[in-house]
């Protein structure tokens, strides 16, 4: 073989390499590349969830305000000791449960995202393949964009099953504030 030969396959088998060497660089910056160069927001609205079976009524937010609607008993056989209430404040990732009182005053927003763009996201939990993927209802996340933050919210004093009951009701429009009964 000549040295011609020799540099002709040196350099058919270092393009062979780098070219998958570069789509995987290429599909990896493509994926991370965006969350790097944008800057996060942290969230500014806490927000009021359920977590349970409902068994004598259920709840519902109308004109900002939350209220107690009347339910038949639920037909998976009445598990569960009720809903319960929690208003979990973001600036600190804790929950606090309410009682219906506390929550009546609150005033909030029922749309799916806050007002400042972020939705709550049941995680994921891998499978027994990389693309095997399942819901892990235990776990949530504000999302917003490409960035996410994992929230620690109460399920576990509700039992094993209620992670997969978590409802979200609201976002407290102005955080710290009650609506004045007036």
């Amino acid at each position: 073989m000549t040295t011609t030969d020799q540099k002709h396959q040196k350099i058919s088998l270092i393009i062979g390499l780098g070219i998958p060497v570069l789509m995987v660089v290429f599909i990896a910056a493509a994926i991370h590349l965006p969350r790097w160069l944008s800057t996060p927001i942290d969230p500014a609205f806490d927000f009021l969830y359920s977590v349970g079976w409902p068994q004598e009524f259920s709840y519902r937010v109308e004109q900002g305000r939350l209220l107690r609607v009347d339910s038949k008993p639920p037909a998976h056989g009445g598990r569960g000791d009720g809903a319960r209430l929690y208003l979990h404040d973001v600036s600190a990732n804790r929950s606090r449960e309410l009682t219906w009182d506390q929550a009546s005053r609150l005033l909030l927003d029922s749309a799916p995202a806050s007002p400042d763009g972020f939705r709550v996201e049941s995680g994921r939990k891998p499978g027994w393949f990389f693309f095997d993927y399942r819901h892990d209802y235990n776990r949530r996340f504000l999302v917003r964009n490409h960035h996410s933050i994992e929230q620690s919210l109460e399920f576990s004093a509700s039992g094993p099953y209620y992670g997969s009951s978590f409802r979200l009701l609201g976002w407290v429009v102005e955080p710290g504030q009650e609506v004045t009964d007036g």
